[in-house]
């Protein structure tokens, strides 16, 4: 799925499973592999409810986003 397409289709959290609701506070997850070839990177989009990410997130590692959303 291209990063442009995905608000086309069915979401699926990557954490819990369940359907992204068009209601739901959503995260997109981007994951970029670096491939030493001549083709391009490999690019993956994931996503999460905001509450899962939030809750899976180690403490360690900062969530800027939190402070910009209530729940």
């Amino acid at each position: 799925m291209d990063g442009g397409d995905y608000l086309k289709e069915k979401l699926v959290c990557c954490f819990c499973g369940k359907t992204i609701e068009k209601k739901d506070k959503m995260i997109n997850v981007s994951l970029f592999m670096e491939i030493k070839t001549e083709t391009e990177p490999v690019e993956q989009f994931l996503f999460s409810h905001f509450i899962c990410i939030k809750e899976k997130l180690h403490s360690s590692v900062p969530f800027y986003l939190e402070a910009l959303i209530d729940d």
